[in-house]
Parts: C-alpha cells; structure tokens; sequence
C-alpha cells in the first residue's frame, strides 16, 4: 500500500496507519531531488485526509491543477499538467530547538505525467 514515483522527483509515499473515525491515513513521506550541484532529501511522518487525496485525485484524473496537503498545512504537493510542474514543499518548526527550517523543489513533469497519475490511482482506497 504504497505510492512511488521515481522521476522527475522520487517521492515515496509509505501507509503506516489510519484512522477511519478522523478520515486520515499516516503516511511516511520520503523525497529526494538532485540538481548540478546539490542533493536535497527529506523522511517525515505526517497525517493526509482521506477527503484531501480524493480531491487531489479528481483533479488529476480531470487533468487539472492538483494540491495534496497535510493536516497540519506544512507539506504540499503540487502537479500542474498545464504549467508542467511537479512541486513539493515542507516547513517544519522544532519549538524545543528552535529551529525553521523550509524545503522546496520543482521540476518539470514533461513525459512523467501518466506515470504520476498511474501510481496515484493504483493506492488502493478502502473508504
């Protein structure tokens, strides 16, 4: 019961858990991007609605503008077949250390389009 998509970025979305009463699933997001001279990777636990990825799948499947957000408003993930970008973006604010910290990619989707929307559409949805 996972997601995986490996280009243009790798985003690995891993089930850990769900709860049916609040309509979420947990999810272990993992993404990794690389540039000219850079690699960017990032692993967090993080809680989806269930009404969030519906949305998220319509959109997709209608060829529109398509935003995947957490409960708490701190991920994103953005895909756009018309403008050709797939973007992520996460802040995290660790209060006891003080640290803010924002990661942030975008690529374009060029040919990766089906590829997205096909592993999109193979999580398997119970509710």
């Amino acid at each position: 019961m996972d997601i995986k998509i490996e280009s243009p970025i790798r985003i690995s979305l891993e089930t850990i858990g769900f709860e049916d009463d609040y309509g979420s699933i947990e999810f272990k997001i993992t993404i990794g991007t690389s540039g000219f001279d850079y690699n960017q990777s990032i692993s967090f636990n993080t809680w989806i609605a269930y009404y969030h990825i519906d949305e998220f799948l319509n959109a997709l499947n209608e060829n529109k503008k398509s935003e995947l957000v957490n409960l708490d408003g701190n991920f994103s993930l953005i895909i756009d077949s018309h403008e050709n970008y797939i973007e992520w973006s996460h802040v995290e604010f660790r209060y006891s250390d003080n640290i803010f910290s924002t990661f942030k990619a975008r690529r374009e989707v060029n040919d990766f389009y089906y590829n997205i929307v096909k592993s999109f559409n193979d999580y398997p949805k119970w509710w």
